[in-house]
Protein backbone atom coordinates (compact mmCIF):
# COMPACT_ATOMS: atom_id res chain seq x y z
CA UNK A 1 0.00 0.00 0.00
CA UNK A 2 1.34 3.38 -0.91
CA UNK A 3 0.99 6.14 1.63
CA UNK A 4 0.46 9.72 0.47
CA UNK A 5 3.27 12.16 1.03
CA UNK A 6 2.32 14.29 4.00
CA UNK A 7 5.19 16.70 3.89
CA UNK A 8 7.53 17.09 6.85
CA UNK A 9 7.24 14.69 9.77
CA UNK A 10 4.45 15.62 12.14
CA UNK A 11 2.25 14.19 14.90
CA UNK A 12 -1.19 12.76 14.17
CA UNK A 13 -3.92 11.38 16.42
CA UNK A 14 -5.08 7.93 15.33
CA UNK A 15 -8.48 7.38 16.96
CA UNK A 16 -12.12 6.82 16.14
CA UNK A 17 -13.37 9.98 17.84
CA UNK A 18 -15.89 7.82 19.76
CA UNK A 19 -16.21 7.89 23.54
CA UNK A 20 -16.65 4.76 25.62
CA UNK A 21 -16.67 4.34 29.39
CA UNK A 22 -14.51 1.95 31.38
CA UNK A 23 -17.74 0.27 32.43
CA UNK A 24 -18.75 -0.27 28.77
CA UNK A 25 -15.32 -1.69 27.93
CA UNK A 26 -15.50 -4.00 30.96
CA UNK A 27 -19.00 -5.23 30.09
CA UNK A 28 -18.04 -5.91 26.46
CA UNK A 29 -14.87 -7.75 27.44
CA UNK A 30 -16.62 -10.00 29.95
CA UNK A 31 -19.54 -10.62 27.58
CA UNK A 32 -17.09 -11.65 24.85
CA UNK A 33 -15.53 -14.07 27.34
CA UNK A 34 -19.00 -15.52 28.02
CA UNK A 35 -19.76 -13.79 31.32
CA UNK A 36 -22.28 -11.15 32.29
CA UNK A 37 -21.55 -8.72 35.10
CA UNK A 38 -23.92 -7.56 37.82
CA UNK A 39 -23.15 -4.06 39.07
CA UNK A 40 -23.34 -3.25 42.76
CA UNK A 41 -22.62 -0.09 44.72
CA UNK A 42 -22.08 3.46 43.54
CA UNK A 43 -19.17 5.77 42.83
CA UNK A 44 -15.83 4.52 44.15
CA UNK A 45 -17.64 1.56 45.73
CA UNK A 46 -19.14 0.35 42.43
CA UNK A 47 -18.00 -3.13 41.42
CA UNK A 48 -18.85 -5.55 38.68
CA UNK A 49 -19.55 -9.01 40.10
CA UNK A 50 -19.48 -12.23 38.09
CA UNK A 51 -22.49 -14.18 39.40
CA UNK A 52 -21.50 -17.56 40.77
CA UNK A 53 -17.81 -16.65 41.05
CA UNK A 54 -17.85 -16.07 44.81
CA UNK A 55 -16.04 -12.89 45.78
CA UNK A 56 -14.36 -12.37 42.38
CA UNK A 57 -14.95 -8.75 41.41
CA UNK A 58 -14.03 -6.37 38.68
CA UNK A 59 -13.79 -2.94 40.24
CA UNK A 60 -14.65 0.20 38.32
CA UNK A 61 -13.77 3.14 40.54
CA UNK A 62 -14.79 6.71 39.91
CA UNK A 63 -12.43 9.15 41.53
CA UNK A 64 -13.71 12.65 42.34
CA UNK A 65 -11.15 14.04 39.88
CA UNK A 66 -12.50 11.96 36.99
CA UNK A 67 -16.12 12.67 37.91
CA UNK A 68 -15.46 16.40 37.97
CA UNK A 69 -14.05 16.29 34.43
CA UNK A 70 -16.90 14.25 32.93
CA UNK A 71 -18.43 17.36 31.40
CA UNK A 72 -15.52 17.75 28.93
CA UNK A 73 -15.13 14.01 28.20
CA UNK A 74 -11.96 13.97 26.11
CA UNK A 75 -11.73 11.78 23.04
CA UNK A 76 -9.25 11.35 20.23
CA UNK A 77 -9.87 13.61 17.27
CA UNK A 78 -8.51 11.99 14.11
CA UNK A 79 -9.77 14.66 11.68
CA UNK A 80 -6.26 15.88 10.84
CA UNK A 81 -4.99 12.34 10.12
CA UNK A 82 -8.10 11.75 8.01
CA UNK A 83 -7.63 14.97 6.09
CA UNK A 84 -3.84 14.88 5.67
CA UNK A 85 -3.20 11.13 5.42
CA UNK A 86 -6.52 9.77 4.21
CA UNK A 87 -6.60 7.53 7.30
CA UNK A 88 -9.89 5.90 8.32
CA UNK A 89 -10.60 3.54 11.24
CA UNK A 90 -11.06 -0.08 10.13
CA UNK A 91 -12.19 -1.61 13.42
CA UNK A 92 -15.15 -0.83 15.64
CA UNK A 93 -14.80 -0.48 19.38
CA UNK A 94 -16.54 -3.85 19.79
CA UNK A 95 -14.09 -5.53 17.38
CA UNK A 96 -11.11 -4.03 19.21
CA UNK A 97 -12.36 -5.28 22.59
CA UNK A 98 -12.98 -8.76 21.14
CA UNK A 99 -9.45 -8.88 19.68
CA UNK A 100 -7.95 -7.80 23.01
CA UNK A 101 -9.89 -10.47 24.93
CA UNK A 102 -9.03 -13.18 22.39
CA UNK A 103 -5.33 -12.29 22.58
CA UNK A 104 -5.38 -12.34 26.39
CA UNK A 105 -7.20 -15.70 26.47
CA UNK A 106 -4.62 -17.20 24.07
CA UNK A 107 -1.78 -15.89 26.22
CA UNK A 108 -3.41 -17.28 29.38
CA UNK A 109 -3.77 -20.69 27.68
CA UNK A 110 -0.08 -20.67 26.65
CA UNK A 111 0.89 -19.64 30.17
CA UNK A 112 -1.21 -22.43 31.72
CA UNK A 113 0.44 -24.98 29.44
CA UNK A 114 3.89 -23.67 30.35
CA UNK A 115 3.10 -23.84 34.06
CA UNK A 116 1.84 -27.44 33.82
CA UNK A 117 5.20 -28.40 32.29
CA UNK A 118 7.21 -26.68 35.02
CA UNK A 119 8.21 -23.52 33.20
CA UNK A 120 8.01 -20.11 34.82
CA UNK A 121 6.17 -17.27 33.11
CA UNK A 122 6.34 -13.51 33.32
CA UNK A 123 3.08 -12.38 31.70
CA UNK A 124 1.04 -12.23 34.92
CA UNK A 125 -1.22 -15.28 34.42
CA UNK A 126 0.10 -17.08 37.50
CA UNK A 127 -3.25 -18.12 39.02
Amino acid sequence: MAYPAAGPADDYVIATGEQHSVRELTELAFRHAGMELEWQGEGVDEAGIVPGAGSKRVAVAWTPDISARRSRQPSGRPSRAMRMLGWRPKHTFEQMVAEMVDADVKQAERDALSLTHGYSITSGHQE
